[in-house]
């Protein structure tokens, strides 16, 4: 299976060891009326810096101890522990960057996330939700014109092991290969392990949440802060003070904002009143698309 896109150039690589899952068309974002109107406004969508997300464990999860107790579970032979150098170092660089994701869903239309990320803070609001529908390749192609890959999250800790695994026998392979053992390059080979696995580290923990979230069956655009320092830096929100986000445009050379939004399904609490309101941003935005109510039989009280 193919569930991390490379958008800049389409190339594909696979990361679940399952197989099963398949790149879907289209990807929701779930907003609230606020979040609506900014994203069209603005033709951005935001990113948050991951060890802000809701997920608490997510933080705990890009220190990746799963890589460490695999490491230390591998022989201390010679060719180990140049291994077990570079991966460490490797680790240790990549727990130092900056990783911010936007956070999307194959599932259009799913009332805990209606519920979770479709609705205001402010206590007066209308109850205003909306679940943007892009299309999955032109967003990707856009993004990956901002350093964005599109990733699929995966939630077993078993998946993420067999990634784990399957990332150590490579860079073991390789010490082997170019004669790390005994070659006086050995200190060339084992920086070059040190780069890869910061690399593979920091597109391989932002796709790891907790099991409890797997319902939402999340994709997300994952960028570095290196690779997101040209774009807008957004201040925070007084409720989230230490929260660092940046802005990824979503209309540029690669697709325009019109090519990109498929349809709109807005909440089960959508308002009628609401309905000329959300019209009227999509006709200022240039979008001539459909607006679809939820299937869902659910009613705020």
């Amino acid at each position: 299976m193919q569930d991390v896109m490379r958008p800049g150039s389409f190339e594909f690589a696979r990361a679940d060891p399952q197989g099963k899952r398949q790149i879907p068309t289209e990807l929701a974002h779930y907003t609230n009326h606020a979040g609506f109107d900014g994203i069209l406004k603005s033709r951005t969508l935001w990113a948050t810096e991951i060890k802000a997300l809701n997920d608490i464990s997510e933080q705990e999860a890009f220190n990746i101890a799963q890589v460490g107790a695999m490491v230390a579970s591998i022989d201390a032979d010679s060719a180990t522990e140049a291994l077990n150098e570079a991966v460490l170092r490797g680790i240790s660089a990549a727990a130092r960057r900056d990783v911010f994701v936007s956070c999307l869903s194959d599932n259009a239309d799913q009332l805990s996330q209606w519920r979770g990320y479709a609705v205001s803070t402010d206590p007066k609001s209308d109850r205003r939700g909306y679940a943007i529908i892009f299309d999955t390749f032109r967003l990707a192609q856009v993004a990956g014109e901002s350093g964005f890959d599109l990733l699929k999250c995966v939630y077993s800790a078993f998946d993420l092991n067999v990634m784990v695994s399957d990332h150590l026998t490579s860079a073991a392979v390789w010490l082997d290969i170019v004669g790390a053992r005994k070659s006086d390059d050995q200190d060339d080979v084992t920086d070059a392990v040190a780069r890869q696995t910061e690399e593979w580290l920091i597109r391989t923990a932002p796709r790891y949440k907790n099991t409890a979230f797997s319902e939402e069956s999340e994709w997300r655009l994952m960028g570095l802060e290196s690779s997101t320092h040209d774009l807008q830096k957004i201040p925070p929100d007084e409720s989230r003070p230490n929260r660092k986000r940046v802005a990824i445009p979503i209309s540029n050379s690669s697709g325009s904002l019109a090519e990109i939004v498929k349809r709109v399904v807005v909440s089960p609490t959508f308002p009628p009143s609401g309905w000329e309101c959300a019209q009227r941003l999509l006709h200022e935005a240039g979008l001539s698309v459909e607006i679809k109510k939820s299937e869902i039989p659910y009613r705020y009280v």
